[in-house]
């Protein structure tokens, strides 16, 4: 049986994407217990904000966080300094009051830093005695061997490094430098957490990252490495230094003071392995969704010569097919595929439960005998095949739809999503078509149809209607 290890973890959340990860690999982590959020202060040019509002960022993010984990209670995110520590004293900050709460209250507890030291040195300036029941667990310095350290965790507050090295604390650097090769790409990600809605909500954040311009899609996630350490130390190589030598200075510390210096890892898959196989281990109490789609044509020629059809070849389009569903679909997701599947295997390809309307194409296929092509279906992967139309009730969408393969009359008050139109009539009246041309050659979700709907209700009708 593993031990619990009672745990904070400060982070300058917004500052990068990857503390996003690093909270969410500790809060899927079943052995550790999250006891403190502790917020540092952070100043990067890309955000162009003052300290005090990117603290305000980095709580929205936190609670962010904790909504996908269906956490409400957010009394454990508690900001921190607004400033990084003067030339003398403290600073003092509800993380810095808990920290202290927290250090007395346990027999040992484990501090994760991520960010500055600054909450953390203050809160030791003001209790010296929690250094003894606190193990410290500091990503920062570029390489503790270069005359000049250049880290932004180390750089943005070198007099709170000091303090903790000084202080007592079991300390243990992770080097940046020695965690570089921690690594995730966009396409990775995609493929490996849209999987429920923690998973989606890092990717689109890991997607949304100004740092992936330059890069072409590879990010390093170094932030991911604390929390490795903690659960598989046998992934990391260390030394023992003495505190002297780690500062480069003659410092009044007792010679016996050392710390845990981490100087290598070649574990970068395992890491990442551990780290996803945690988020879609996860037991969460969410809301599915509902999407929306049409004429994927799966491995079909002819769909290439259709004119909004931009892919080069089959295997181009059947790559994009899959990949854009599986970007927004999760697994326990449910599509509506309004017919024209095309090769039926790449059911077994694509998130959700699907549920297909035959078009035109199922039912030349099926024949006379439907019954025996929807069992073949099922057996394939598909939940439900169904000849003719749905009609389906969304909250959400706020109307009765009809779903269909061909566009249809429908009684007053009923909007209609159909699909087998290719060319550019995407609304007609009283419905809307779903075919998968018209939206990037992924499924709509609920949110856009009724974005859409709005139009139906509300548009100029010689516009938006044929």
């Amino acid at each position: 049986m593993k031990r619990t290890i009672n745990a904070i973890i400060d982070t300058d959340l917004c500052n990068d994407v990857d503390d996003a990860f690093a909270l969410a690999y500790v809060l899927s982590t079943p052995e550790i217990n999250l006891e403190l959020v502790s917020l540092a202060p952070f100043s990067a040019n890309f955000k162009r904000l003052s300290l005090k509002d990117a603290m305000i960022d980095a709580e929205l993010e936190a609670k962010r966080i904790f909504m996908k984990f269906d956490k409400k209670d957010f009394s454990i995110i508690k900001r921190g300094s607004t400033d990084f520590l003067p030339a003398e004293g403290g600073l003092s900050s509800p993380a810095s009051e808990e920290i202290i709460r927290i250090a007395k209250k346990n027999k040992h507890t484990t501090f994760i830093a991520i960010a500055p030291l600054t909450n953390l040195a203050s809160a030791l300036l003001k209790e010296p005695k929690i250094a003894k029941k606190l193990d410290v667990v500091f990503l920062g310095t570029q390489h503790i061997f270069n005359d000049k350290f250049t880290d932004f965790n180390y750089s943005k507050d070198k007099r709170a490094f000091e303090i903790v090295a000084k202080s007592g604390v079991n300390f243990t650097i992770i080097p940046s430098s020695s965690v570089k090769q921690i690594v995730t790409s966009i396409y990775e990600a995609r493929a490996h957490l849209c999987v429920n809605k923690v998973g989606r909500y890092l990717y689109q954040t890991l997607k949304n990252s100004q740092f992936l311009i330059p890069s072409r899609g590879i990010k390093i996630v170094q932030d991911l490495a604390p929390i490795a350490y903690l659960l598989h130390k046998e992934w990391f190589k260390e030394k023992v230094l003495p505190v002297n030598e780690i500062l480069k200075e003659q410092p009044k510390v007792s010679q016996e003071q050392m710390i845990k210096y981490v100087y290598e890892t070649n574990c970068r898959t395992e890491i990442w392995l551990d780290f996803v196989s945690k988020i879609e281990a996860l037991d969460l109490a969410s809301k599915t969704h509902i999407f929306f789609i049409s004429d994927t044509h799966f491995s079909s020629k002819r769909k290439l010569n259709f004119t909004l059809t931009p892919f080069d070849s089959v295997e181009q389009m059947d790559y994009e097919l899959v990949k854009r569903w599986n970007g927004v679909v999760g697994k326990n997701d449910t599509v509506y595929h309004m017919g024209d599947f095309g090769d039926y295997n790449f059911v077994k390809k694509l998130n959700g439960k699907i549920v297909l309307i035959m078009g035109n194409y199922e039912e030349r296929d099926a024949g006379k005998d439907v019954e025996l092509f929807r069992q073949k279906l099922l057996s394939l992967g598909f939940k439900n095949v169904v000849k003719g139309g749905i009609e389906l009730n969304s909250p959400l969408l706020k109307k009765s739809v009809y779903l269909t393969h061909k566009p249809t009359n429908c009684k007053k008050g009923r909007i209609n999503l159909f699909g087998h139109i290719h060319e550019l009539s995407p609304i007609k009246k009283a419905g809307f078509n779903v075919c998968c041309n018209y939206n990037n050659f992924a499924p709509f979700s609920e949110k856009e149809i009724n974005h859409y709907i709005t139009f139906l209700e509300h548009g100029d009708k010689d516009v938006f209607m044929q």
